[in-house]
């Protein structure tokens, strides 16, 4: 099965949920932003995100505790989602807060919602609970689809 997570930056909750699945299981995840475009982001790996002096905590955090974690996110790019995403996920979880969703992501019947706050201006002790609720979330996917 190909899932694909989605939030807005992909800094932080689809890049967790995309490397926990992939950890914690066979199937395949892949994880894209709703705003990576818009904001000029799309191909920067979010280690050079982090080290940027304007691009808040999120990226950094998100970094320092995945790899507490034993993950290694700094070479993972950004990627703006696309139709052609959709159209090859079997399954779309999104995680969008306030922000609807592209019409072509909203229009999919494979598409699903997780309501996991984004941590963009979140302290380190918020953006290690997200991290957490991101894993609860995706080991139970795990279980569900085997």
């Amino acid at each position: 099965m190909n899932v694909l997570f989605v939030c807005n930056g992909n800094v932080a909750r689809s890049q967790i949920a995309e490397t926990m699945l992939n950890h914690l299981s066979d199937h395949q995840a892949t994880s894209a932003g709703t705003a990576v475009r818009y904001l000029g982001f799309e191909g920067q790996t979010l280690g050079t995100r982090a080290e940027h002096p304007e691009s808040g905590l999120a990226a950094k955090m998100v970094l320092e505790l995945m790899q507490g974690k034993g993950f290694d996110l700094s070479h993972n790019t950004r990627n703006q989602v696309t139709p052609a995403m959709v159209d090859v996920a079997d399954r779309i979880i999104v995680m969008l807060g306030d922000i609807p969703p592209e019409d072509f992501l909203a229009q999919s019947d494979k598409m699903e919602v997780w309501d996991v706050t984004d941590p963009i201006h979140a302290p380190r002790e918020s953006t290690a609970i997200i991290l957490d609720e991101v894993t609860a979330l995706v080991q139970t996917l795990v279980r569900e689809i085997g």
